[in-house]
């Protein structure tokens, strides 16, 4: 799989961080950090002896012939440690030569980086944040087949350690003519000078160039030609880097949760308030998503690089974003001891000010992704390997949409039928049921494939019983009875029934734990009386889904039963609940009350108080099914749209850099939503534990829904107060319906809040509140 590292990269993983933790532990950092050098050369020489060093260099060149991704893995650890080092600068420089340089100068420098006797750093950037080769200024002057440089790079890499810089350099009038140098740290004109920088972990400084002679066997390529290498290096930077963040961001964090949990104030952990729980899940979901778009960039790097430059922007600015905010909330989180040069927390803190500029700042990221938005990721699919199988199995699937899927303008109630028909007899409809349940038995690749064609086809839905296929059915099949399987299962593939769930109840909210609608046993009967709240369709419903007590003397996890209760039944009311956002939203949710409902014992799925386990699996299910990308990538669309349709302060709104900047986070906090699923579902072919990927998708994406319809509002100006299709709206009014109508999915399955406390608990071990 391609959303996943390998066992031997997981072992690579586990060898650099047993090393960094034994030989460089953050004791050792501070003390190199006040050395002059800033690393040790005694760390570097074990390095190069493991192999590290060269881990990207073909083995011809003394190096371990290993891709990218692999380098990533040794980054995150280094990020991690905040161990001091010139390896990315080294490694770069590196990539340069191997890239464009003549099979002599690689014999010459290549196996001298890989062992270590030779360290190497870019000169690429000047004054100003430009991401583009075209940005560079300093010239060459031509002097016989070589050049002489005058002038001054800036945000060099170690320049002091170096003993070669490869240098940009501009050899020509045109945008394009651009070349690349190897110059020796003692080359006549040339000094390198280091400044001291917030990060004293780090070393960086200016390249002044007076008169220095670069002859033609210096020259990387051909003069004239070496601006896709000046860009490339400069993604490979900007991915690099994030991986540091990745690796400096899990550490901070890890290291607030763990003084969250032994700092006491008012009688508890500080971990155990809301106050502290939250910013650290958010942190976590941030950190989990930027780093899906920093593996897709670096696997990008070596199998599809005309996707580098949109991923290694998203996936830098998204960093810089998070790496910030935890530096902040670290200090603010440890309190007054953060503030002090003895707390670890200030040393990640001091990093993100230096990551944040490094190969291109957030801002400077945000507006290349946005100049970039035409070339979306993915292009190709997801990148999974496989099966002959299941490449046959997708070619199956694209022949029946192209035979059954109804157009988009003419899909009326007999195109409809037609297809329900069509799918149903192709057992696509559950078709992650077991087939001898009547479903398709399809595996969970295939379960992705079969969505992965339906939404590029834009195919409708492919079930009308939705609550049955995505919960009633699956705890059927999962706790209930042969008979119930018999009876229940065909007429939810079939789209006869119509269930909703009965979960929620006036002043439980997302404590289901805590329900009260009472069934007692009366013979071979329960009888209910309560109430549910918040239940989706009911009065378009044919039978509840229904969560009850029958018994109060237990834990409360105990208590809880699941009955199936057709909605017809004597002693049920449905009552609708009306919304704020008007017709659009009318009589979605509903009060469902039960006064003496009795329900056949049969009508039980599961045992007598086996109910919370059904629960968490049916959420599971419901929360894992909510994020969808898809409406996402359409909705930003739209907002695009209707951005270069409007104004800001009199001017057009898409020449508005703030604007462009909102519009390019969401962006980025869509493809990292898609890869998350996909990383979700690489864990899932693996049989690998996936119940936290819920929540993480479920907040994420329940930020991007409000921020989104904000957004809109905001662009419509004076026309945002109007509903409706008048004269005074806009678009119909539209707009109107997202920013009124988000609560039915942020709220639905749990609320943000609730989220983030699953979160913080599962995942980062703070206590319950």
């Amino acid at each position: 799989m391609n959303f996943g590292f390998s066992e031997e990269q997981e072992l690579l993983r586990s060898e650099v961080r047993r090393f960094l933790d034994e030989r460089c532990p953050l004791p050792e950092v501070r003390r190199l950090k006040e050395t002059d050098l800033g690393f040790s050369e005694e760390l570097w020489a074990e390095m190069a002896r493991l192999g590290w060093l060269g881990v990207t260099l073909p083995e011809a060149y003394g190096g371990a012939g290993r891709t990218f991704s692999d380098w990533i893995v040794i980054l995150e650890e280094t990020g991690r440690s905040l161990f001091p080092s010139p390896l990315i600068a080294n490694t770069l420089a590196a990539t340069a030569i191997l890239e464009l340089g003549e099979e002599e100068q690689k014999r010459r420098w290549l196996p001298r980086f890989a062992d270590g006797s030779l360290k190497g750093t870019l000169a690429l950037f000047e004054e100003g944040d430009g991401l583009r080769a075209r940005d560079t200024a300093l010239r060459g002057e031509r002097d016989g087949a070589g050049f002489i440089l005058s002038g001054q790079k800036r945000y060099v890499s170690d320049p002091e350690a170096a003993d070669l810089f490869v240098v940009s350099f501009r050899c020509g009038d045109e945008p394009d003519a651009l070349g690349l140098a190897v110059l020796e740290a003692n080359a006549a004109g040339l000094e390198a000078q280091a400044y001291p920088l917030i990060d004293a972990t780090k070393r960086m400084g200016n390249l002044n160039l007076a008169g220095v002679r670069v002859g033609p066997d210096q020259l990387l390529g051909a003069p004239g030609t070496a601006g896709p290498s000046i860009e490339r290096l400069i993604d490979q930077g900007a991915i690099a880097v994030t991986a540091e963040m990745s690796g400096a961001v899990d550490a901070a964090l890890q290291l607030t949760v763990q003084y969250a949990l032994e700092r006491i104030q008012f009688g508890h952990p500080i971990g155990h308030f809301q106050a502290v729980k939250h910013p650290l899940a958010e942190i976590y979901v941030d950190l989990e998503s930027f780093r899906s778009l920093l593996y897709y960039g670096a696997w990008a790097v070596d199998n599809r690089p005309d996707e580098v430059s949109r991923s290694a922007s998203l996936a830098k600015a998204y960093a810089v974003d998070t790496f910030v905010r935890m530096g902040i909330d670290g200090i603010q989180l440890h309190g007054a001891t953060g503030f002090t040069l003895a707390n670890d927390i200030h040393l990640y803190f001091m990093r993100s000010k230096w990551a944040r500029p490094m190969f291109g700042d957030a801002n400077a990221h945000y507006e290349r992704a946005f100049e970039l938005r035409h070339l979306p990721l993915l292009r190709g699919g997801a990148h999974f390997d496989l099966t002959s199988e299941e490449e046959a199995f997708r070619q199956e699937v694209r022949a029946f949409l192209t035979e059954h899927c109804p157009a988009r303008n003419s899909r009326g109630l007999e195109e409809m039928v037609k297809w329900w028909e069509a799918v149903r007899k192709k057992r696509y409809v559950g078709f992650s049921w077991p087939r001898e349940c009547g479903g398709g038995g399809g595996t969970v690749m295939e379960q992705f494939i079969l969505k992965q064609e339906m939404l590029k086809a834009e195919a409708p839905m492919i079930g009308k019983d939705y609550t049955g296929l995505g919960w009633v059915g699956p705890a059927i099949i999962q706790f209930g009875s042969e008979e119930q399987k018999q009876r229940y299962l065909p007429d939810i593939l079939d789209g006869k029934s119509a269930w909703c769930t009965g979960y929620s109840e006036p002043d439980i909210g997302s404590d289901l734990a805590a329900l009260q609608c009472k069934a007692a046993r009366d013979g071979d009967e329960y009888i209910v009386n309560g109430q549910k709240i918040w239940i989706s369709l009911a009065h378009m419903g044919t039978g509840i889904y229904c969560m009850v007590r029958t018994d109060f003397e237990c834990e409360k996890f105990d208590g809880i039963t699941c009955l199936l209760i057709p909605l017809d039944s004597p002693g049920i009311e449905v009552r609708p609940i009306k919304s704020f956002a008007g017709d659009q939203f009318a009589d979605l949710y509903n009060e469902v009350f039960f006064e003496d409902v009795r329900v056949p014992v049969e009508n039980r799925v599961g045992k007598e108080g086996e109910g919370w386990q059904i629960i968490c699996s049916a959420l599971q299910n419901e929360r894992s099914g909510i994020a969808e990308v898809n409406r996402h990538h359409k909705a930003l669309e739209r907002l695009i749209e209707l951005a270069g349709e409007s104004r800001i302060a009199g001017k057009p709104a898409l020449g508005d850099a703030e604007l462009r900047r909102s519009l390019t986070r969401f962006s980025a906090r869509i493809e990292a939503a898609s890869l998350n699923g996909l990383r979700t579902l690489t864990r899932q072919v693996r049989g690998e534990l996936t119940e936290s990927d819920a929540s993480i998708n479920k907040l994420h994406n329940c930020n991007l829904l409000v921020a989104m319809a904000e957004l809109g509002m905001e662009l419509l100006g004076g026309a945002s107060p109007y509903t409706g299709d008048t004269a005074a709206s806009r678009d119909r009014g539209r707009w109107q319906v997202g920013a009124l109508g988000w609560p039915t999915t942020v709220i639905g399955g749990g609320t943000p809040n609730i989220q983030k406390n699953i979160i913080a608990e599962r995942m980062l071990g703070l206590p319950k509140d």
